[in-house]
């Protein structure tokens, strides 16, 4: 079970889809708050979470997105600490019992309101995320 987020109007193989497991979309859904609030509406925010359809239509404002993804990614090497309002937007409960090293996964994994890179990779996933906005012609969460 997942996010599938799809692009409306793609430019590139790479702005088609992007697919985040479930316990790893809390995390991008949080930042995309937090670096993006101001693009998009609060509603938009809330048909995002739960697989409405919802996402903007402009590619204009997923560039913009993907800028501040991109500028956070360079200045956060380490991951991030949510704030009380962040957590609240949280959908999706994160076991520690999944196994962050699993082959070929890029994971995040929330702790006490924490996401912490746990694989090497891991900010892999959300630089795919970089590369979809840039290309996507607007997105749809599904």
């Amino acid at each position: 079970m997942g996010m599938d987020v799809y692009g409306r109007r793609p430019s590139a193989p790479a702005g088609r889809y992007f697919r985040s497991a479930l316990w790893a979309w809390p995390p991008i859904h949080a930042l995309m708050w937090t670096l993006c609030g101001d693009l998009l509406p609060g509603e938009m925010f809330d048909g995002m979470a739960v697989n409405q359809g919802a996402g903007p239509r402009s590619q204009a404002v997923c560039t913009k997105m993907a800028e501040r993804f991109a500028t956070w990614l360079r200045s956060h090497p380490k991951g991030f600490k949510l704030t009380r309002s962040q957590r609240r937007l949280q959908r999706a409960v994160l076991l520690s019992s999944l196994n962050p090293h699993a082959k070929g996964i890029d994971v995040l994994v929330m702790s006490k309101g924490r996401a912490v890179w746990v694989s090497k990779g891991g900010r892999g996933h959300l630089w795919m995320w970089v590369k979809f906005l840039r290309h996507c012609g607007g997105f749809e969460v599904r």
